[in-house]
């Protein structure tokens, strides 16, 4: 399934709103949308899934959590690319056996697909496609699965924190992301029929903002792995600046220093929740 944010400024009622804004955004020769590949890790009793947080100095998307991806080399499968980035980014690509990303890369399920732009409110600077996948937790990184809390070192120029969110966390978030795209559906609809668009009611965001479920995280500051309340390391989608009444576009998520999880993440674990 392949899906878009409501307020994606290449759908074509947003292009009309954004009629100031040049999207030519494509280097010299590029004739496609770039493809990357993005991971979702089970934990072993698939009641949880793993996720990192991108730091803030990063060019596209800082600040806001996601699976482990990124784009392929060439001649690389997509699928080898989610898995090779998953190694990669939690730091235990020197573990891994010498078949292990060939053969599950054949077997990895895939989830879904996602359009994404950034930023979603100026001249895009990044356009692609984004596949997400599914893999379970492979027994070579923990033999003992009780508590999935292996020995990790992330790169710290691609990620800040690493956080194993349960079924439970996982459904609040997915509730809270429907609520805001309908806003936003709503709200664009409302502004593209000259219909009255600052009478709306933002979406309530309590749920996350008060979700104290402990949740284990690892931070590479103090490379270790302990345990937070959600509410201290996700905030929602929906705040004072990203559903303003007023405003005609929806701001960029991770331009207001929130700590949410990016749309394509939230829809891909919409399926994954739908599927297991």
């Amino acid at each position: 399934m392949l899906q878009r944010p409501s307020y994606c400024p290449f759908a074509s009622r947003n292009r009309m709103m954004r009629s100031h804004i040049s999207f030519v955004n494509r280097p010299p020769g590029r004739e496609h949308i770039p493809v990357a590949g993005a991971c979702l890790l089970e934990s072993p009793n698939q009641e949880a899934l793993l996720l990192t947080k991108r730091p803030w100095h990063m060019r596209t998307y800082p600040g806001l959590w996601v699976p482990p991806g990124g784009h392929s080399e060439p001649g690389e499968l997509i699928q080898t690319t989610a898995l090779r980035e998953l190694c990669e980014e939690i730091g235990v690509t020197s573990l891994i056996p010498e078949q292990w990303i060939p053969q599950t890369s054949v077997t990895m399920k895939p989830l879904c697909a996602w359009e994404a732009a950034y930023p979603a409110i100026e001249a895009p600077q990044s356009h692609h496609l984004v596949l997400y996948y599914v893999t379970p937790w492979p027994s070579w990184l923990m033999p003992h699965v009780d508590l999935p809390l292996p020995k990790v070192d992330p790169p710290s120029s691609e990620v800040q924190s690493i956080v194993w969110l349960p079924r439970s966390v996982l459904n609040v978030l997915y509730q809270d992301w429907l609520q805001f795209d309908a806003f936003w559906r709503e709200k664009l609809l409302a502004i593209s029929t000259s219909h009255g668009h600052e009478q709306l009611l933002a979406p309530d965001p309590s749920p996350v903002t008060r979700l104290r479920t402990p949740v284990w995280v690892w931070d590479v500051q103090i490379s270790r792995w302990e345990q937070k309340p959600v509410n201290q390391l996700i905030q929602s989608l929906s705040t004072p600046e990203t559903c303003n009444p007023n405003q005609l576009m929806a701001p960029e998520l991770s331009k207001i220093q929130s700590s949410s999880l990016s749309v394509g993440t939230l829809y891909a674990i919409g399926n994954w929740l739908l599927h297991r």
